[in-house]
């Protein structure tokens, strides 16, 4: 804006009129430029500059003219105009963003937990797998004794075992994808080799040892399956889903991986193999 009310101060000289030009461009401006600034401030400061550079050397020419009030007035209502539109066109893009961020967490968000929901989750694996990678794992996650938990608590008691479970989920996968799948049951896309994988899970598995919601300990059993180049992203859960429900079957609490082997293997806290 500065370059522009220069350029034209240049020239200004030359008109008949030259305060007529330099009030109609210097409104121009001011009213022109109030909606291009994010901050009130910001846009204050870049309009009392330009007009100060076409007033430049026509103070004398100003103070002199039998309209000098009306003048004045013209610049002074042209920033005060242009600041309530400044304000204003601001107040709609917070508005703006603020709608389109609600309408984001609707959409992907999990309105208990916080996370990822499904649709988001899947996303993001699929969105692995485009990049190129090769060693991706499927964790389904799924809490023991939900049911009973519910039952016997309550939901909002059920609700709490949920939400610390996502938190949990939150703090050990940083930013590896997840979210909630729905129900009880959680995913984690992990990328890396079988060994970092199983640490991952056994560390994962320990830091609820010490969860409890109304005297019920919160655990959680988990199913892994290879997200294989010759598997799509359903059959890759349902593997892990088979996973899950032989690591629930063999003792809960505790993570299996899927294997074209039978019996698959499984693994244990501590992990020991289980057959």
């Amino acid at each position: 804006m500065s370059f522009i009310a220069f350029s034209f101060r240049l020239d200004a000289e030359s008109f008949r009129e030259p305060v007529f030009w330099i009030l109609s461009i210097g409104s121009l401006i001011a009213l022109g430029a109030a909606p291009v600034y994010e901050k009130l401030h910001h846009y204050m400061i870049s309009i009392v500059l330009v007009w100060l550079i076409l007033c430049n050397g026509l103070n004398q020419r100003i103070y002199n003219d039998s309209y000098r009030s009306w003048i004045l007035t013209v610049i002074f209502n042209s920033i005060l105009l242009g600041s309530v539109i400044n304000f204003f066109m601001t107040f709609l893009r917070v508005m703006y963003w603020r709608s389109r961020n609600e309408l984001y967490d609707m959409a992907f968000k999990d309105s208990l937990t916080g996370i990822g929901n499904r649709r988001e989750f899947l996303e993001k694996i699929e969105a692995l797998r485009a990049n190129g990678s090769e060693h991706i794992y499927f964790l389904m996650i799924d809490v023991d004794d939900f049911k009973r938990i519910n039952d016997t608590c309550g939901h909002a008691v059920g609700d709490a075992v949920l939400k610390q479970i996502a938190s949990t989920i939150k703090a050990c996968a940083g930013e590896l994808p997840h979210g909630r799948l729905g129900g009880e049951e959680f995913g984690i896309a992990f990328e890396g080799t079988c060994e970092e994988l199983s640490n991952f899970a056994r560390n994962f598995l320990r830091s609820l040892e010490n969860s409890v919601m109304a005297g019920t300990k919160v655990r959680a059993s988990i199913g892994i399956a290879r997200y294989e180049q010759d598997l799509t992203l359903s059959q890759c859960m349902s593997r892990a889903d088979h996973a899950l429900y032989a690591a629930k079957k063999a003792g809960k609490n505790r993570f299996a991986f899927y294997s074209d082997l039978n019996p698959p293997e499984f693994k244990d806290q501590s992990g020991h193999s289980v057959h």
